[in-house]
């Protein structure tokens, strides 16, 4: 038996978990939240949308398809590059950026991670910030961070894609 914790501050509860409920659970898909923005900007580096030293200025917010989203990653008074932008996990960068690229180019840069494709019923802003769309098992999401790390073989992106990714996850 397993405890977990789960809810806010003012919600807390305890459960006890068998194993076979955390195996199903992390079975099941889940929007990908922030991991997808590895894809979107390898996406976006492979396309041609930005290239490694583009800076774009994170105004803090952004909408996109109805979800307002703010940037809690620290202020740095001036343009972000790629790298930063994922580091910090900045969502103006990535929305700026994914309205800047194809649906296609961020399909193949998540089935080169080994996910799905994204959902054509949203939009490609809200697919590549994990806002809306199809969804990933916890399994299928670590995979994806290893294989950018090399594990068991990299994605087939150019090594300055691959660089600037892996920067961005290192900071």
């Amino acid at each position: 038996m397993y405890w977990a914790t789960c809810g806010t501050s003012s919600t807390i509860r305890r459960r006890v978990w068998s194993l076979r409920e955390l195996l199903d659970i992390i079975q099941q898909p889940l929007l990908p939240g922030s991991v997808i923005k590895i894809a979107a900007l390898a996406a976006a580096l492979e396309s041609g949308a930005i290239t490694a030293r583009t800076s774009i200025v994170c105004t803090r917010s952004v909408v996109v398809d109805g979800h307002r989203l703010t940037c809690t990653h620290p202020d740095l008074h001036r343009p972000l590059t790629p790298d930063e932008a994922l580091a910090l996990s900045c969502n103006v960068y990535v929305a700026t950026v994914a309205g800047r690229m194809t649906r296609a180019s961020l399909d193949r840069a998540l089935t080169s991670l080994g996910l799905p494709p994204s959902d054509p019923s949203t939009s490609v802003r809200a697919s590549a910030l994990g806002l809306e769309g199809n969804g990933a098992t916890p399994r299928a999401l670590v995979g994806a961070v290893a294989r950018v790390a090399g594990v068991p073989d990299p994605p087939p992106w150019r090594a300055s894609t691959l660089d600037t990714i892996r920067e961005g996850l290192h900071r």
